[in-house]
């Protein structure tokens, strides 16, 4: 067993931002440092220095350092404790300071994909889109762009200082052209970060926002589009389902986000003496004067022309498929006809398209 001094232990652990004591060998630091996110026990780290190393330590010995480096690990580990996250006060200090965004695939069985971006001060919903995916980079990206367009004025778009996310491959784009804006027109990284990832279950503002959604939206749309059973023919990965789907169901699902928005940013928000963030008031007072509850408007003035420049750029990377072809066909045959779509014929609309023969 390979035993170090504690001078070369403190050095390696100093780098890595841990302090521990001299009772670590070299391989038990190594392991330890590898295996930091808390899901490797024990016996875990047993196992691998035995296999990788051909080291023999006891039990005892790791637990013993194991709890030196994350004295918080085993009360992670403990029966229960995977469902239990560990929250952590929110706390922001104005609009445009951080914004949550995420996804929302409880409807994706329906071909129905929302992705959302929240302004985590004062929880004031920006934007709900609705489309064919929420996992494509090209498309997300494209939506947060015309976002900060759509929320500017005429000369200047408006930014966040930093974004909150999980590690969806979704936000791949987005956080390259993100970064680019940032590092020329905000401030510098050691001021404020410009981007946090966090495992989805951490990102608090967004996900209670979806909950709140699927309670008060969520349930009531897929109740509606299921009710019938003819749902059950849809196929997503049927071009001719996906488009017929967009040009029928979809303005129907659109009038319920438009709707939850609203009444999302101008409900009155029950007064919570020990919060942070402004209780006691609507989130959209919160969002469009902050100074009258200790906070200020932190958005990065972006000229509106790069912005669209960016926005044109991104565009250049969106294939059109055969989604695109047959929604054009369908929207164009649905307002020759003049059909009007509501919640109880949408479905015989949609049978009637994927039907049609355009020949």
């Amino acid at each position: 067993m390979r035993i170090v001094s504690e001078r070369t232990v403190r050095r390696r652990f100093k780098e890595a931002g841990i302090e521990t004591s001299r009772t670590c060998t070299l391989s038990q630091a190594d392991t330890m440092l590898a295996t930091q996110s808390s899901i490797v026990g024990p016996a875990g780290i047993q196992t691998r220095l035995a296999l990788q190393d051909d080291i023999r330590i006891p039990r005892d010995r790791i637990k013993q350092v194991m709890r030196e480096i994350d004295p918080y690990g085993f009360r992670r580990r403990q029966p229960g404790a995977a469902i239990q996250v560990q929250r952590r006060t929110a706390w922001s200090v104005g609009p445009w300071s951080t914004l949550s965004v995420d996804g929302h695939d409880k409807l994706s069985a329906l071909g129905i994909w929302i992705y959302g971006w929240r302004d985590v001060f004062s929880g004031y919903a920006l934007k709900l889109y609705l489309g064919r995916s929420n996992r494509n980079p090209h498309i997300i990206n494209r939506e947060m762009l015309q976002m900060f367009i759509d929320y500017g004025d005429n000369d200047n778009a408006r930014v966040p200082v930093s974004i909150y996310s999980d590690h969806g491959t979704e936000t791949v784009e987005t956080y390259s052209y993100f970064n680019t804006i940032r590092d020329t027109y905000g401030p510098e990284e050691n001021e404020a970060p410009r981007w946090h990832h966090t495992l989805s279950t951490h990102n608090i503002v967004i996900e209670r926002g979806w909950r709140h959604f699927l309670n008060e939206r969520g349930r009531e749309i897929e109740g509606i589009l299921t009710a019938s059973g003819q749902h059950n023919a849809f196929n997503r990965n049927i071009p001719k389902h996906q488009a017929a789907l967009e040009s029928t169901i979809f303005p129907l699902v659109q009038k319920q986000l438009t709707e939850y928005i609203t009444t999302n940013n101008y409900a009155y928000v029950r007064l919570q003496k020990n919060k942070n963030l402004p209780s006691g008031g609507t989130r959209v007072e919160w969002f469009e004067n902050p100074q009258l509850y200790d906070g200020h408007d932190c958005s990065i003035k972006v000229p509106r022309a790069t912005v669209e420049w960016f926005l044109r750029q991104c565009k250049k990377n969106i294939v059109e498929t055969d989604v695109d072809f047959f929604k054009s066909k369908f929207d164009d045959l649905l307002q020759e006809n003049e059909n009007v779509v509501d919640r109880n014929n949408c479905w015989n609309v949609w049978h009637d398209l994927i039907n049609y023969d355009f020949e």
